[in-house]
């Protein structure tokens, strides 16, 4: 009996080893790290090309400055154009990754100050606004474009990095001329 025993456990010890372990759901459904890098990166590079238009939009409209309104118009062609490619990129890309509808909550409560900007401070404040978006963006786009493992957005961050510095130098021209120049008055 006691040989019979060892044989069973034996031979169960062979199918065992041959069958492979059931997979845990939570552990299948986790992204590999290069999946998991890129999602955080399209997070990142569209929700900034959302609060680009958006914000873009709002200075169209509101700012005072024409060098404030000309920038805005550019910003709101260059980050749809930006975001159309990122959107394609990521539906090319083979990976289980899709562009968000959102933007992050830093990004959202820019907008929400911006909107909420008085109207004298407007241009001073949609400048600085896309300094420090156009800086992390840049940062963003150069990073994935140097380490990315998904090609088609890494190609993607690769062609848009530039856009995005000329637009944060040009940002920073704009945000000089504006400290040196009296506020315009608001029309009533």
């Amino acid at each position: 009996m006691i040989a019979m025993t060892g044989g069973l456990l034996a031979a169960c010890g062979r199918i065992a080893a041959a069958t492979p372990p059931p997979q845990n759901p939570t552990q299948a459904a986790l992204p590999s790290p290069a999946n998991q890098a890129a999602f955080q990166f399209i997070n990142g590079a569209v929700g900034d090309d959302l609060f680009e238009i958006r914000t873009a939009q709002i200075a169209a409209t509101r700012a005072k400055a024409p060098s404030v309104k000309a920038f805005a118009i550019l910003m709101e062609k260059d980050h749809t154009v930006s975001m159309a490619a990122f959107k394609d990129a990521t539906a090319q890309s083979g990976q289980n990754l899709t562009a968000p509808s959102g933007m992050s909550d830093k990004l959202q409560s820019m907008l929400d100050q911006l909107n909420r900007g008085q109207p004298l401070d407007f241009d001073k404040t949609y400048i600085e606004q896309q300094i420090e978006a156009q800086e992390d963006a840049l940062s963003l786009l150069s990073a994935y474009a140097q380490n990315g493992g998904v090609p088609t957005l890494k190609a993607t961050a690769l062609r848009f990095a530039p856009t995005v510095q000329a637009r944060l130098d040009q940002a920073r021209a704009i945000e000089e001329t504006l400290n040196k120049e009296p506020p315009i008055p608001a029309r009533t």
